[in-house]
């Protein structure tokens, strides 16, 4: 291993050269990021795709297991 890290100082010593150096700040969001605009139209296309088939396919369903339980 060549490197220490240190927190408190936001550097890295490196044992090769005999320096400190400064390390690369991780990258962070300010506010949350939410949903994205993929999760939301899917979620609205299988919200459309479930009311179109019960719709479709609702008083045949109904029907059937209405005769199931007979």
């Amino acid at each position: 291993m060549s490197e220490l890290t240190s927190a408190d100082r936001g550097s890295v010593y490196d044992r090769t050269s005999d320096t400190w150096r400064e390390r690369n700040v991780p990258a962070r969001r300010e506010y949350p990021a939410g949903a994205s605009r993929g999760w939301v139209v899917a979620g609205l296309a299988a919200l459309a795709l479930g009311y179109l088939a019960w719709r479709h396919f609702g008083s045949d369903l109904r029907r059937y297991i209405k005769m199931e339980r007979m």
